[in-house]
C-alpha cells in the first residue's frame, strides 16, 4: 500500500521527500568495555535506506511528543555483531527532550537503557550508550522520545509502533500501511572485513545563486556521508571554482552512515557558464565515483541588460491527474514574487499523453530539452543541478515551486535586448510579429507562440468544470525556432506573418484571450548549457486587451486533508 496516498486524517504530510543535512559527528569512546571499534561498525534497523529518502509526517499538524519503537530481531541482530553501542534516529525539525531507549523483547514501557541527549540539526541524531549493550539470544527493541514538530517513515513490510493517545499503536493502524521510523541501532563486533571499509560521498551540494557577475562571493553547502564501516576523522573536503580551490577540514569523527554539512566561499571569475566542483577525501577510499558532485554557475561580465519577462514552459496534459497540483503550486509561487506579472507562461501539452490541445512541436520542445512525463517544466531553458552532475536541464518538479528563484531568474541579466511590435487583422486573422535586438551571443534563435487562457474543458485530477490557461495554439516560427544573423554590432531583426485559425484541433480560437509570447535563445540541438533563453516578452494578440487567466478553486479528488508545501525549482531543497 502506498503511504504517500493513504493515511489518517489525523496525519499531516509536511513534505514528500526528505533532504538530509547535517549532523555533528558523535565522539566515539575511546575505550569501551568488552567491545572493539577498530573495526568499525554496523547500522541495523527496520528501515532500509540510509539516505532516508523518506516521508515526513506530523500529529495534527503540530508539536507534539513522539514516542517511536522498532523492534529488531536476533536474527538480524546477531549477524551484525556483539554489541549495541548505540541508537540513530532521524529527527527532521528541531527537538527537545530528546532521548534513545533500548530494552528486550517487546517491552516499551520498560527500556533497559535510556540515554537523554541534545537534538543538533536536522538529521540523523547519533546518540551513543555509557556502556554497550551485549546481544545475547532475545530480540531487541530500539525507540527515541522527542518533542517536536515531525518524524520520519520510510514505507517497509515492517511494523512498527508509536505511543500516541495513551497505548502503544502500529504504523500501519496509524497509517493504513506498512512503515518503519528512521531508527537504527549502532552495532560493534563484528566481522565487517567483507563490507566496504572505507566509502566518503558527496550527497548533496548546492551554491546560493544560479547566476553572478565577476568578483561576486558564492556561498555554497556540500552534504558528504560516510558509506563505509569504519569511522574517520580528518577528512579532507576541496571545493573549486576555475583555479580557486577552499579546504575544508571534518575535525568531527564521522561514524558509518553519517553525515556532515561543509560550507564554503569562493569568489566568481571567468564568464559563461562555470563549474562549482566539490570533491572529498579519504584515506583508503576505493570507491572514486561518488567522491565528487558539480552544479552550474553563470557569470557575467557586469549586470548588462534587465529582461523583459522569464519564460516558463509547463507541460501538462488533461489527463495528468497530478497536473492541477503542480500548476496550482506554480502559480501559488509566482503570486508571491515581486513582479508576478513579469512571467511569460506556456503550456505545452504533452508529456503524460496527448489532449485536445497538443501541438507536435510541443514535443519536439519536450524531447529536446529531455523532460519525461508530466507534471514538468522549465524556467528559461536554463540548467538546474538535480542530482549535482551539473547536466541536468530545470525541471520543475510536480507541484514544487520557489519563490525566490523566480525572482533571482528575473534579476539576472538578460544576454539580449527584445522588442517586439505585433499586429493582429481581425478581418482576415493574420498576425505580423517583428522581434528585435541585440545579442551578446553569435548564435540566435528566436521563437514566437501564441497561448489563450480561459479555455474550458475536462481535466484528470480535478473535479467541476476546470479552466486551462496558457495553452499554446499557434506556433508562428518553427519548433526550434528560426535561426537570426546578427551584424557586427549584435543587432537582429525578424518579421514573421501568419493566419490564425479558427479552430485548432476542435477547439476555437478567441484572440481576445490569447498572448503572443517572444523569446531568442540558444538552438535546442546545441549543448545543454547553450539553449539558455537570452530574453523572453509577453504581449496581448489584440491590442486593447487584457487578458486574465481565471483562475481554477483548485480541490483534491480524494479529499485528502494533507498540507502541501512546495519548494522547488531548485535541487536544493
Amino acid at each position: 500500500m502506498n503511504l504517500k496516498n493513504v493515511f489518517k486524517s489525523v496525519l499531516v504530510l509536511v513534505c514528500g521527500t526528505l533532504l538530509l543535512t547535517s549532523c555533528p559527528g558523535p565522539v566515539p569512546p575511546s575505550v569501551t568495555t568488552g567491545v572493539s571499534l577498530a573495526n568499525g561498525v554496523s547500522l541495523v534497523g527496520n528501515c532500509k535506506k540510509s539516505d532516508m529518502s523518506a516521508m515526513v509526517f506530523s500529529w495534527n499538524g503540530g508539536p507534539a511528543e513522539y514516542k517511536a519503537a522498532s523492534k529488531l530481531s536476533i536474527n538480524k541482530l546477531s549477524p551484525a555483531g556483539t554489541h549495541v553501542i548505540g541508537i540513530r534516529a532521524y529527527i527532521p525539525s528541531e527537538g527537545t527532550d530528546f532521548s534513545v531507549f533500548l530494552g528486550e523483547g517487546e517491552d516499551f514501557d520498560n527500556p533497559t537503557v535510556t540515554k537523554s541527549a541534545e537534538w543538533q540539526e536536522a538529521g540523523w541524531q547519533y546518540v551513543l550508550f555509557d556502556e554497550p549493550v551485549e546481544i545475547k539470544t532475545s530480540d531487541l527493541f530500539i525507540g527515541y522520545t522527542v518533542n517536536s514538530l515531525t518524524f520520519a517513515v520510510e514505507e517497509t513490510t515492517n511494523v512498527d509502533k508509536m505511543f500516541i493517545n495513551g497505548e502503544w499503536t502500529s504504523l500501519q493502524t496509524l497509517l493504513n500501511g506498512k512503515a518503519s521510523f528512521a531508527l537504527q541501532a549502532i552495532v560493534a563486533g563484528g566481522d565487517y572485513s567483507k563490507k566496504t571499509q572505507v566509502d566518503m560521498a558527496v550527497d548533496e551540494m548546492s551554491v546560493d545563486a544560479a547566476w553572478a557577475t565577476q568578483g561576486d562571493m558564492v556561498n555554497g553547502e556540500a552534504l558528504v556521508r560516510n558509506n563505509g564501516v569504519k569511522t574517520l576523522r580528518n577528512v579532507q573536503v576541496n571545493a573549486t571554482l576555475g583555479s580557486q580551490v577552499v579546504p575544508v577540514t571534518i575535525t568531527d569523527s564521522l561514524m558509518n552512515g553519517q553525515s556532515y554539512l561543509c560550507k564554503f566561499s569562493l569568489t566568481a571569475n571567468g564568464e559563461g557558464t562555470q563549474n562549482v566542483k566539490v570533491e572529498v577525501k579519504a584515506d583508503g577510499d576505493v570507491t572514486s565515483k561518488n567522491n565528487t558532485a558539480t552544479t552550474a554557475l553563470r557569470v557575467y561580465a557586469d549586470k548588462g541588460s534587465p529582461r523583459n519577462y522569464i519564460l516558463l514552459e509547463q507541460f501538462t496534459t488533461m489527463k495528468c491527474p497530478n497536473c492541477p497540483r503542480g500548476g496550482a503550486a506554480v502559480q501559488a509561487a509566482i503570486d508571491k514574487m515581486q513582479h508576478p506579472d513579469k512571467v511569460a507562461w506556456i503550456a505545452h501539452h504533452v508529456g503524460y499523453y496527448t489532449d485536445d490541445f497538443t501541438l507536435d512541436e510541443s514535443n519536439h520542445i519536450m524531447n529536446a530539452l529531455g523532460v519525461k512525463g508530466a507534471p514538468n517544466g522549465s524556467l528559461n531553458r536554463m540548467m538546474m543541478d538535480l542530482d549535482g552532475s551539473g547536466q541536468n536541464l530545470s525541471v520543475v518538479l510536480d507541484y514544487c515551486a520557489d519563490t525566490e528563484m523566480l525572482n533571482a531568474l528575473l534579476d539576472e541579466p538578460a544576454q539580449s535586448t527584445l522588442n517586439v511590435e505585433r499586429s493582429y487583422n481581425a478581418d482576415t486573422r493574420e498576425i505580423s510579429v517583428t522581434v528585435s535586438g541585440k545579442s551578446s551571443k553569435t548564435d540566435n534563435y528566436v521563437s514566437v507562440m501564441v497561448t489563450q487562457n480561459g479555455i474550458e474543458g475536462t481535466q484528470s485530477g480535478a473535479t467541476g468544470k476546470y479552466i486551462h490557461n496558457h495553452a499554446v495554439r499557434l506556433f508562428m516560427t518553427p519548433a526550434a525556432g528560426q535561426h537570426v544573423d546578427v551584424d557586427a554590432d549584435g543587432n537582429f531583426t525578424l518579421t514573421i506573418t501568419k493566419e490564425l485559425p479558427e479552430i485548432v484541433n476542435k477547439t476555437a480560437t478567441v484572440p481576445s484571450n490569447m498572448e503572443i509570447i517572444s523569446f531568442v535563445h540558444g538552438s535546442t540541438s546545441a549543448a545543454k548549457t547553450a539553449r539558455f533563453v537570452y530574453n523572453a516578452d509577453k504581449q496581448s494578440l489584440v491590442s486593447d486587451a487584457t487578458v486574465e487567466a481565471p483562475r481554477n478553486d483548485y480541490q483534491e479528488e480524494n479529499g485528502n486533508p494533507f498540507t502541501l508545501f512546495a519548494p522547488a525549482f531548485s535541487s536544493a531543497n
